[in-house]
């Protein structure tokens, strides 16, 4: 995601930080696994593919993260990240739980 004059001014006033990129740079190889799934849970929750899940599925960098329309939610249901990412995202939030998550994105933000 390309850095806007919005996002620089956001980050220079201390407001919310884009952590999709620092995240995809984050090497979780050396992690322990409950420290791995945060990262997942993290990179799924952006929209981003993790390798944790296995191979990523054909075209899933084209797909539009969700739909938003009706025409969309319809009849191109199955073309939409939403639908790869949200069951994933749900069984590690009720593995570790929200506290435990948020602990971890506030570490992978400090890196």
């Amino acid at each position: 995601m390309a850095k806007t004059p919005f996002h620089e001014m956001v980050n220079r006033v201390g407001g919310f930080k884009d952590h999709r990129i620092d995240l995809m740079d984050i090497d979780g190889s050396q992690m322990g696994d409950e420290e791995r799934l945060a990262l997942a849970y993290w990179r799924f929750s952006s929209w981003q593919w993790d390798e944790i899940a296995g191979p990523k599925p054909e075209g899933f960098d084209r797909m539009r993260p969700y739909p938003t329309n009706f025409i969309q939610r319809k009849f191109f249901a199955k073309k939409f990240r939403k639908h790869y990412v949200e069951v994933k995202c749900e069984i590690i939030e009720n593995l570790l739980g929200k506290e435990k998550l948020y602990e971890y994105l506030h570490k992978f933000q400090t890196r």
